[in-house]
């Protein structure tokens, strides 16, 4: 009811409510009449306004058979739809309403359908039908049974078909059936059984179609899909002949029933650009071979612009990204363009342990609109530079990212780890023993991040530097050199060795404090001197591991005194092959102390995730940035730190900024946080993914191009995310070069009508433009030229639709499924026989009588006032 509907009937109640006031009627009386007035005056202005209400009803079913008359469907499998009907019929309730339509190209009503449960009676009327029967238009027939039923009225159709369909698009289509209340019960159609002693056919294998994907990668397969026909009544023999420019491909030779047989072969893609394929098919019954061409392009693998800090070797994630068919260029952040036009050569960035404020603003700025206007796509792993700097202070690259670092990260980023190991180089290491420890320094370095703090003692009766304390990326480079000359001479003493350790430790500053001993622990113990030690390192929170060397003649009890008194483990080694082992085990244990999100952590899935949905088990990680996801950020993957509390931090998060999008992973792809990443099976292809699903759209993937019949004419179509494109055909020779114009229909599609060009194959040329934006002052127009290939008049079979077509059985169990229907159970459709519709009912079917009744009780409340 509007809203002047309700004033007006506001002000026909006033109006009754003041002429109540002079009615010869007192109490009670007088408001039950003014109640009965304002009643009938509702009453009556609901019937003039057409009002109504819904109520339900039951209502007969009403049951289509539809059946395919096509030519692929002739003879015997007509006469089996025939019998299939009658023998329907015979099952039908009669509450159940059913009519009947044939169709090919479009569906009719045959007349003179006579007893329908005589299948003879059936078929001329079938036949007869006036319809076009050269091909299978699913589409048109389903939509055509909804004229047999009111609006919105319940509908159940029995469809009897092999499903295979020439014209039409019922896959777009179908879903809106089920919305119309149209279930479809479809019967497939059995194909007739072939006679025997039939005549084979003079050509034995016919060719009927040629297909090639229009655009592939390099380095892929090609595949090659052929539609054959045997027309005799045995197998036949085949042969197929695949070459490039003269030079074969591929030669097959296969077997083809009688029937029909789809043959799918593969040539490899090796050279970017187009490929022109020449295809031969030959038979023993055809001397004469039958010739195609194709035209596929091929296109290069991605090329991603890799950002390291100190380009020197690949780190593991681009090795990686190397086997997933993308071609690298590696920069430093120094190397980065600061304009447009420099980035246009990459579908993606990948900022790999890259301090952000190595990025200027006027990189940032270029950076910016290549992922908001272009599309490119950006991915930041890690971070690198000194950490405290980094996740405190602003940067340009800072707007970008999907994320904000939280004032957490600054107690990550503000630690510092020492790690001082302890070597006995005197005469009972001598030998192997020596040689052992040199390995497990190495491994030491290896456990370390770059910017970890790390050095080496070496002693006998005194301490000897072989490396003094600093960042393990220094140490590294050096070491090696420095152990080939560590000799073992000379008697022990440990005591001079733990207070030299003790003081470099202590000078540090450092959060985590840590030695660890290498030795046979055979040394003289002053025990007042070595107590009075071992309160000042628990003082300093210096903590000691020792490594027994040896399995004999061992001071295991000084050893493990040593440990147990700083906190430190006692490893007691019975092979020298554990030592690296035992020193790698030690120092991660070490580093488990530390006060911030670095330890092993179980990444989880986040809740609307879309990337690698089939894997659930994720290696774990040993460390991360804290941050949290902006507002528009979607997280794929998460992890909780329950010292932190029970907020979620993302590990890898995504958003879009304009017509890109920008990811970070806020762990890093290498050894130091995520070795279990590195040696995971799946570790390529989840990479491989990332990369794919943030980087700029190539055009295979986003450009399509096809011929359309349009009327009496013909139109070539073009879709995608293009800015006002221009399109050229050059022929397949290259002399002909004809400009095409298109007229937009839609946002993303363009048409042009080609009635005036040849057929045959020709190379479609796409020019689209990327136009500067005024406000970034820059004035880079980039062209993007994408090719395909299409074949304008395509060769048509002699007819158009020849017995027995392979039948589409999935596409009928499809259409029952998505219509609520059932396969191959057409007598479903007769249960229930009566459906519940809601239908309108006028108020005006009750308004008189009431209005009636309503004015003799008010005469009787009058009684004699009424004269």
């Amino acid at each position: 009811m509007t809203g002047s509907s309700i004033l007006g009937l506001l002000l026909v109640w006033g109006l009754i409510l003041a002429a109540g006031r002079n009615a010869p009627l007192t109490g009670w009386r007088r408001w039950a009449v003014l109640g009965l007035r304002l009643a009938g005056v509702t009453l009556l202005l609901a019937s003039l306004k057409g009002y109504s209400t819904k109520r339900q009803e039951a209502q007969p079913v009403r049951v289509v058979y539809l059946v395919d008359q096509s030519a692929s469907m002739a003879g015997a499998r007509t006469e089996w739809a025939a019998r299939r009907v009658a023998s329907l019929e015979a099952l039908r309730p009669s509450k159940v309403q059913r009519s009947l339509m044939v169709f090919g190209e479009e569906a009719v009503v045959p007349a003179a359908l006579g007893a329908w449960q005589e299948p003879e009676q059936l078929l001329p009327a079938w036949r007869a039908a006036p319809i076009d029967r050269s091909g299978t238009n699913l589409e048109r027939a389903l939509f055509a049974t909804l004229s047999s039923v009111p609006e919105r009225a319940p509908l159940r159709v029995i469809l009897l078909s092999d499903g295979r369909q020439t014209r039409g698009e019922l896959e777009r289509t179908i879903r809106s059936l089920a919305p119309l209340n149209v279930a479809v019960f479809p019967v497939l159609v059995p194909p007739p059984a072939r006679r025997q002693g039939s005549a084979v056919n003079a050509r034995g294998i016919s060719w009927e179609q040629l297909s090639v994907p229009p655009v592939v990668k390099r380095g892929a397969a090609v595949p090659v899909t052929l539609v054959v026909r045997n027309d005799a009544d045995r197998p036949q023999g085949c042969e197929v002949t695949i070459s490039s420019a003269g030079v074969p491909l591929l030669q097959r030779s296969f077997t083809v029933p009688a029937g029909w047989r789809v043959v799918t072969l593969s040539v490899p893609a090796l050279s970017v650009g187009t490929l022109p394929l020449a295809v031969e098919v030959r038979n023993a019954s055809d001397p004469a071979p039958q010739r195609r061409l194709a035209y596929v392009e091929v296109e290069g693998p991605p090329r991603v612009l890799f950002v390291m800090a100190h380009p020197t070797a690949l780190p593991p994630l681009a090795m990686a990204l190397k086997r997933r068919e993308m071609e690298l260029a590696v920069r430093s952040p120094a190397e980065l363009p600061t304009d447009l036009a420099g980035w246009l050569d990459y579908d993606a960035v990948v900022l790999d342990q890259v301090p952000k404020s190595s990025l200027t603003e006027p990189q940032v700025d270029a950076l910016e609109q290549y992922v908001r206007r272009v599309g490119g796509g950006v991915v930041v792993v890690g971070m690198g530079g000194e950490l405290g700097q980094e996740l405190t202070h602003a940067a340009p690259l800072d707007r970008l990212l999907p994320v904000q670092f939280e004032p957490a990260g600054v107690e990550e980023a503000k630690r510092r780890v020492c790690m001082l190991l302890l070597i006995d180089r005197s005469a009972s290491m001598m030998g192997p023993r020596i040689a052992a420890t040199k390995r497990a320094a190495i491994e030491l370095v290896n456990q370390l991040a770059p910017e970890d703090l790390v050095g080496m003692l070496a002693f006998d009766t005194v301490p000897y530097v072989v490396a003094e304390v600093q960042p393990a990326r220094q140490v590294s480079a050096q070491l090696v050199e420095k152990l080939v000359h560590l000799k073992s001479v000379g008697g022990t003493d440990l005591y001079p060795a733990l207070t030299a350790a003790r003081d470099r430790l202590a000078l540090s500053g450092a959060t985590v404090k840590h030695a660890i001993l290498l030795s046979d622990g055979l040394t003289p113990v002053n025990l007042p001197e070595y107590r009075a030690l071992m309160q000042e390192l628990q003082a300093q929170h210096i903590s000691i591991s020792t490594i027994g060397i040896g399995a004999a003649f061992i001071n295991a009890e000084l050893l493990q005194w040593l440990a147990t008194g700083t906190g430190g483990t006692f490893y007691q080694m019975r092979s020298l092959d554990d030592l690296p082992t035992l020193v790698a085990r030690d120092t991660q244990s070490a580093l488990s102390r530390l006060p911030f999100a670095e330890g092993y952590f179980q990444p989880v899935r986040a809740g609307a995730a879309t990337w690698m949905r089939d894997t659930n088990d994720w290696p774990v990680l040993k460390g991360y940035l804290a941050s949290t996801a902006k507002p528009g950020a979607s997280v794929e993957l998460e992890f909780r730190d329950e010292r932190r509390g029970p907020t979620a931090h993302p590990l890898l998060a995504h958003w879009l900024v304009g017509q890109g999008r920008v990811a970070v992973f806020t762990s890093d792809a290498d050894r130091r946080w995520s070795p279990d990443w590195v040696r995971w099976p799946d570790f390529e292809r989840a990479w491989g993914e990332l990369l794919r699903m943030s980087m700029r759209p190539r055009a295979s993937e986003e450009l399509f191009v096809r011929v359309e019949p349009r009327g009496s004419g013909r139109e070539l179509v073009l879709e995608g995310a293009l800015e006002a494109p221009s399109v050229s055909l050059v022929s397949s020779e290259g002399r002909q070069l004809l400009p095409l114009a298109l007229a937009q229909h839609g946002p993303f599609q363009w048409r042009a009508p080609v009635d005036h060009v040849a057929d045959g194959w020709y190379r479609v040329l796409i020019d689209s433009r990327i136009q500067p934006d005024p406000a970034s002052g820059s004035a880079v127009t980039a062209n993007a030229i994408a090719t395909r290939w299409v074949q304008i008049g395509s060769p048509r079979l002699e007819r158009g639709e020849l017995p027995p077509l392979p039948s589409d059985e999935l596409l009928l169990r499809r259409l029952a499924e998505t219509t609520h229907g059932a396969y191959d159970e057409p007598d479903r459709a007769f249960v229930p026989p009566t459906a519940w519709v809601e239908r309108p009912w006028p108020v005006r079917n009750v308004a008189l009588p009431l209005m009636l009744l309503l004015w003799l009780v008010e005469v009787a409340l009058r009684g004699r006032t009424m004269l």
